[in-house]
């Protein structure tokens, strides 16, 4: 099973939609990332496990491959850890991937599974609007901020 969830990068003072795609299957353990992540992209390996681990949920001992979509669009930050997150619980059918319909997610996980901050939240709102995607998942540290853009809901 793949799990899709949306998301948003920041490219100049445009949002870019961007899908998380993640599949897990059978085979030596690996976290693979692929799609033009850059390296603080790469280092959320390592942040997203432990924020799972710590969240009291078991982290699959399996083959992950994270696909970050459109292949051909430069991705960096740390905001693309609470999506990776959600996609991997997804596919464990911890979370319903029918939830994640018209969500788009973003925020930064500390290692003990808090949710952290990110800049450009309000560009990725303004792209939700514009994407007609009803709901806006983010640090409760940037809700003031993605409140700002109007018709859309904001959980943060």
């Amino acid at each position: 099973m793949i799990a899709r969830v949306p998301t948003a990068c920041v490219y100049g003072v445009d949002g870019i939609k961007i899908d998380v795609e993640v599949d897990i299957a059978y085979g030596l353990p690996a976290f693979n990332m692929v799609g033009l992540p850059e390296a603080s992209v790469k280092e959320s390996k390592e942040r997203v496990r432990s924020a799972i681990k710590n969240a009291g949920f078991e982290f699959p001992g399996d083959r992950i491959t994270v696909n970050l979509a459109p292949a051909d669009v430069r991705k960096e930050g740390s905001s693309f850890d609470l999506p990776i997150a959600i996609g991997i619980l997804a596919v464990m059918k911890v979370i319903r991937t029918e939830a994640l319909h018209d969500h788009l997610i973003a925020g930064e996980l500390s290692l003990d599974g808090g949710i952290k901050p990110v800049r450009g939240i309000l560009p990725m709102a303004m792209l939700a609007r514009e994407e007609k995607i009803g709901t806006v998942i983010v640090p409760a540290g940037n809700g003031a901020e993605a409140s700002i853009v109007r018709n859309i809901n904001v959980l943060g």
